[in-house]
């Protein structure tokens, strides 16, 4: 197994503002992993992971000696149109085999899942109370025939 993470792009200028986005995104958790087939040689299956979870996979040949790269884009901070202007376009990660694009997510699938919220004492209270004398019921109806 290869895992790749992203690299950000060289610049021109030192911006201070582009330097914390491209942090950002180095420490986003975001990987990009190339395994063998299990199936045969010739293909590799390619996966984007978020917090070691994969997202997306794809089946795609991969030889030796290919660029495997796993890029960014779209706008994080919307214009004054929001995301109904026409220049908008939603963050999304990709991968890119010889500079081809094989795999694309959007950002959002990326985030980790929310734990649910534990239940209230009184629910769990009454939720057992009702399974009891759904119980009780069950081996008095038994018993009577």
């Amino acid at each position: 197994m290869t895992e790749y993470s992203y690299q950000p792009p060289k610049r021109e200028l030192e911006d201070t503002l582009l330097a914390f986005q491209d942090f950002q995104k180095i420490n986003s958790g975001i990987r990009c992993t190339v395994k063998p087939d299990p199936l045969g040689t010739v293909n590799r299956i390619i996966s984007i992971e978020a917090h070691g979870k994969a997202i997306k996979s794809v089946l795609w040949p991969v030889p030796a000696g290919v660029t495997v790269k796993l890029g960014t884009g779209g706008s994080r901070y919307t214009p004054f149109g929001g995301p109904h202007d026409e220049q908008y376009k939603a963050p999304h990660w990709w991968v890119e085999v010889n500079e081809r694009r094989i795999l694309e997510v959007p950002e959002h699938e990326t985030w980790p899942d929310h734990p649910a919220p534990p239940v209230p004492w009184r629910t769990r209270l009454q939720r057992h109370t009702h399974k009891l004398g759904r119980t009780v019921a069950d081996r008095i109806s038994f018993e009577s025939g």
